[in-house]
């Protein structure tokens, strides 16, 4: 639990992802999506939606 005036020890970096659409694709393959890391039936029906949508092949 961290206290609400925060910790200075804790670095926090930034990191630009330059081609996102490969990467999910990569870490779809391993299970990772966004319906596994927020569970719920918004990020299931989003990721269902996102499978079947034939405009986008």
């Amino acid at each position: 639990m961290l206290p609400e005036t925060g910790l200075s020890e804790i670095k926090i970096r930034k990191l630009r992802i330059s081609n996102k659409g490969k990467l999910m694709e990569q870490l779809a393959r391993f299970g990772i999506t966004e319906s596994t890391v927020y569970p719920g039936i918004e990020k299931a029906a989003g990721e269902i939606a996102k499978k079947y949508d034939k405009s986008k092949k």
